[in-house]
């Protein structure tokens, strides 16, 4: 079962969770690494399988381009909720979020700074 953490929003949809977001994408962890467009690849350095988006994707704003693999993520789609921290997906999918894993990127990057 995937961990929680009670985060900044990383679904850049202030209108779907007011800024807030309590559950991380694999997007925003400095284990993964997102090569969909080099070698049609996601991969995690913890060796787990990194969660992206299903075939069924549909953007869940106009600031989501679709054809982007970087936006292509469960937190950015019509059908991903978050209630009351359980993800849950309305097209019956196990909705991909971060494992108990997970290292915010952008704090790893400001300790090599």
């Amino acid at each position: 079962m995937a961990m929680t953490h009670l985060s900044l929003c990383s679904c850049d949809d202030e209108d779907f969770c007011g800024g807030k977001m309590e559950i991380e994408s694999c997007r925003d962890c400095a284990n993964f690494e997102d090569r969909r467009n080099i070698e049609k690849v996601a991969i995690c350095a913890m060796h787990h399988g990194p969660s992206v988006c299903c075939p069924e994707f549909r953007p869940r704003n106009r600031k989501t381009d679709a054809k982007k693999l970087y936006d292509r993520f469960c937190l950015k789609c019509a059908n991903f909720e978050n209630v009351e921290g359980i993800p849950i997906c309305a097209k019956d999918h196990r909705p991909g979020i971060a494992c108990a894993a997970f290292r915010r990127k952008s704090e790893t990057l400001a300790v090599v700074a």
